[in-house]
């Protein structure tokens, strides 16, 4: 299982499963990998998979295909190839490569059970407004404040090769430190996604919206409580004070593991999805436009620690 998404077979499948996990689901084990290969397709394959080239792992199994249609674990690991390819190209902005692996996955696949989150997105993305795949070190500028920090940094991607990402440290306890995009104009409908990586789980996450200035805005931050257990909770900041909460629950959301993680705002309506799922639908009401943008705290309690997150692959769209 990929983040939610049934994907499995022998063979490449297997492969690519395993690849996609060892970082979405904790397994560490790149070696292992290398072993399992059996064959000079998987192979190929595999080493694009690892450099997070989908587009090249769908023309290796595409011309495999081609060979041999008739065989059905080919067709499946197009089919992997390709769900792969569309998932990655929704988090990099690149929405028309996304329907263009859809349409040819619906070809080769008519149905599958993995096809609702696809199909939810290419119905509600409109236009790809803004993406930063963390490679350029000018986009967010570097801080080593004594109670902030913000680096680049090259760690494994999320199939387990090397990647460039944004790391965050808060250090001081009861704060929180982020970066709004201040260049994009106040979007009434959108959804704001980015892979996210805890390194601890002694602090938050926190995606801000509705950003009107430092004492007014919207926050929906993902925190860990009693161990493995981690709270999303949205809520308001107005005239700088905290409102309350406007509504929490729980969710899956494992350290040192890449996670998805996407907010939908449009009209009063705030959706939440982690790992290519939908965990909840809220109305905020009064509800105003603002700036977005991402970052990380410590609780109170959390004195001489600090909680670093690296963000990669930061996209923003247009929705209805």
């Amino acid at each position: 299982m990929i983040n939610g998404l049934k994907l499995s077979r022998s063979g490449f499948l297997k492969l690519g499963a395993s690849a996609v996990a060892a970082s979405s689901l904790g397994l560490t084990a790149p070696t292992t990998l290398a072993a399992q290969r059996s064959s000079d397709p998987d192979s190929e394959a595999l080493d694009l998979l690892l450099e997070d080239d989908t587009a090249g792992v769908v023309d290796v199994w595409e011309e495999v295909f081609a060979d041999a249609p008739y065989d059905d674990d080919i067709r499946e690991s197009l089919v992997i190839a390709l769900t792969i390819d569309i998932l990655r190209s929704f988090d990099k902005g690149l929405l028309r490569r996304a329907t263009k692996s859809y349409e040819r996955l619906l070809e080769v696949a008519p149905t599958g059970d993995n096809y609702e989150y696809i199909e939810e997105c290419l119905r509600r993305y409109v236009a790809n407004k803004f993406t930063d795949n963390m490679e350029n070190e000018y986009s967010f500028s570097a801080s080593t404040d004594p109670d902030f920090e913000s680096r680049y940094v090259n760690i494994p991607n999320i199939f387990t090769a090397q990647t460039n990402a944004l790391a965050l440290t808060e250090k001081q306890q009861g704060q929180f430190n982020y970066y709004y995009l201040g260049s994009l104009p106040n979007l009434s409908s959108f959804a704001f996604r980015s892979l996210m990586y805890p390194m601890s789980s002694n602090g938050y996450i926190v995606i801000i919206f509705g950003y009107k200035d430092e004492d007014n805005f919207y926050a929906l931050t993902i925190s860990y409580s009693y161990g493995s257990t981690s709270e999303w909770l949205l809520n308001e900041f107005r005239n700088g004070t905290w409102q309350g909460g406007i509504s929490s629950g729980y969710v899956d959301f494992q350290e040192k593991t890449w996670h998805p993680v996407e907010i939908r705002v449009y009209g009063q309506t705030f959706e939440l999805w982690v790992d290519y799922s939908q965990v909840t639908k809220e109305i905020v009401i009064g509800y105003e436009t603002g700036y977005a943008g991402f970052g990380v705290g410590l609780p109170n309690y959390s004195n001489g620690t600090t909680f670093s997150t690296a963000f990669d692959d930061l996209s923003i769209y247009t929705i209805k």
